[in-house]
């Protein structure tokens, strides 16, 4: 999209950047906390992939 139109930049104001940035921030802080509420209170049992698990032969 960027190719099209390099030359267009959106009329945004700065606080209106400051406005959406804490927004941003407030909604993955709330994410977070959602997540980590659904997360099993046996912590040893639950799985947590740093990378992706590898795939069975059955998904190609």
């Amino acid at each position: 999209m960027l190719a099209i139109n390099p030359g267009f930049r959106p009329k945004v104001s700065l606080t209106q950047a400051d406005q959406l940035r804490v927004v941003c921030k407030r909604s993955m802080q709330e994410l977070l906390h959602m997540a980590a509420a659904c997360d099993p209170p046996d912590n040893r049992r639950a799985l947590h992939y740093t990378t992706m698990p590898p795939k069975t032969t059955n998904e190609d």
